[in-house]
């Protein structure tokens, strides 16, 4: 997806399917807070979204992360 084109969802929303790929494992790195029992984090392009496992609930969203 092209930098201007970075999806962003916030707080409260259902974060779509095909965006919870793979855990996010590497929170620490970044400061954030670790995710409740039954919540992973999950990252888009430069958001990271601590969603809940079994519908994608977005309890917090963080923007702005650096680019790997």
């Amino acid at each position: 997806m092209a930098p201007d084109r970075t999806p962003m969802w916030g707080r409260g929303q259902i974060l779509p399917p095909e965006f919870r790929g793979e855990e996010f494992r590497d929170w620490e790195t970044y400061h954030l807070s670790a995710p409740p029992e039954g919540y992973r984090w999950v990252r888009v392009e430069r958001g990271a979204y601590r969603v809940k496992q079994e519908d994608g609930y977005i309890a917090e969203a963080v923007f702005g992360l650096p680019t790997d």
